[in-house]
């Protein structure tokens, strides 16, 4: 058809080339919408990277295939819905701040509310149970009460009635560290005594007229294991076996230590303090005699125990460095042990219904006894059927070795 068609007149030809400067704009035109429209085809790629194309292949997509604006809109309600919520950030508790929690019109008040609310059971008075309970509970920043629990208890029937009627407590005067309101957990003791035909419950032998405290404390050169707690930790870890005679015989436990690091830095007076398997006992004293010579420490120690007027330990005495936010509370023996970085300043004690005490660290006497160090090592066997798992306690900063069994073989008579 070509071959038989007339050739085109010179005009013809003219208007052609006529329109190649109009082609040329065209494109130029459509590049420069294209370069303005690269932001959003990134945030296409960011929203729904399954159909993003590569930046070559977006210089051939054509405009009907552009993301709009009301898209784009769209793509960022859906994300927004699919996306998790954020998490919740774990609350921050303190043990002793600066301005301890208070309940609403003082200690008299709590007592008060307290001998009206609670009820000694009558099955515990008619079995002749009584003894002291330990409560725990946070004083929430918003002054409410939360994470009620006993610390130590004496039967189900006390413990349960101390928490019921604590639990009725109203809003507290939040804690404050540094002038912000902050979580404070807080210990009670609520006692149960029978007297007689006469049942009482008081808190803790206190009366409306605050006693005092009495504090027994000395300070002393800290030593510190060379690597402080990690290095303890690390050093122990590696150098302690399980024996193999005790996993034959199925041996496991806690086994709690303690030795004395005199004021040269030297292990002395190393004991178990309880353990029931003899091997497992022997190996955990191994390691402690082992151990390297401690190094001076810059701080200082001070340790010490508070108890009533009647010499009685008072658990959860809270001891504060005064002017910081280093602390401590004693344990159930009424004991304590704080570091300090000089021997200036004082330490204030303060126990509900009794009067705040402040002890100048100046006034403390000097000790120059060895300073008492534990040690907790549970021996665990896992993976034999030969024996049951060990379900005993494992404290928090226990040391847990795992054995995995080992049966004796039979012996085998020499054939010859």
């Amino acid at each position: 058809m070509m071959m038989n068609q007339s050739k085109s007149p010179a005009y013809r030809v003219g208007r052609y080339l006529l329109m190649l400067p109009l082609v040329l704009l065209f494109l130029t035109a459509n590049s420069l919408y294209a370069a303005q429209q690269a932001p959003a085809d990134e945030e296409r790629q960011l929203f729904n990277p399954a159909v993003a194309a590569s930046s070559q292949d977006q210089e051939h997509v054509s405009t009907d295939n552009r993301i709009t604006p009301e898209q784009v809109q769209a793509a960022l309600q859906d994300q927004s819905l699919q996306q998790p919520p954020p998490e919740k950030k774990e609350e921050v508790i303190f043990v002793v701040v600066e301005n301890m929690p208070e309940y609403p019109g003082g200690n008299g008040a709590m007592m008060k509310f307290i001998a009206d609310s609670i009820r000694y059971p009558v099955e515990a008075q008619q079995k002749g149970i009584q003894g002291r309970v330990i409560c725990n509970f946070v004083v929430m920043k918003d002054g409410s009460i939360s994470d009620l629990q006993i610390v130590r208890g004496v039967d189900p029937l006390l413990d349960a009635e101390a928490l019921r009627v604590l639990g009725l407590m109203p809003d507290w005067k939040p804690g404050k560290q540094r002038g912000q309101a902050v979580n404070v957990r807080y210990t009670l003791p609520v006692v149960f005594r029978l007297s007689g035909n006469e049942s009482k419950v008081i808190i803790d032998e206190l009366r409306t007229n605050e006693g005092d405290l009495q504090v027994q404390a000395s300070v002393s050169s800290n030593f510190i294991f060379p690597g402080e707690e990690n290095g303890l930790f690390k050093f122990v870890s590696s150098r302690i076996k399980y024996p193999v005679i005790a996993q034959e015989n199925g041996g496991q436990g806690l086994v709690d230590a303690s030795f004395k690091v005199d004021n040269t830095g030297t292990i002395t007076d190393v004991k178990i303090v309880s353990g029931e398997n003899a091997i497992l006992n022997k190996e955990v004293l191994r390691v402690i005699n082992e151990m390297p010579q401690w190094v001076k420490d810059k701080s200082y120690l001070v340790s010490g125990r508070v108890t009533d007027s009647d010499l009685q330990p008072l658990q959860g005495t809270s001891i504060i460095l005064k002017g910081t936010n280093m602390g401590t509370i004693t344990d159930a023996s009424g004991n304590f042990r704080i570091h300090v970085p000089a021997k200036e300043g004082s330490l204030v004690f303060s126990f509900i219904g009794y009067k705040t005490t402040e002890v100048s660290l100046s006034d403390i006497k000097t000790g120059n006894g060895a300073i008492e160090t534990k040690l907790a090592v549970v021996f665990r066997l896992q993976g034999d059927d030969t024996t049951e798992p060990y379900t005993g306690p494992t404290p928090d900063n226990a040391i847990v070795v795992v054995g995995y069994g080992s049966k004796k073989l039979p012996q085998v008579n020499d054939p010859r």
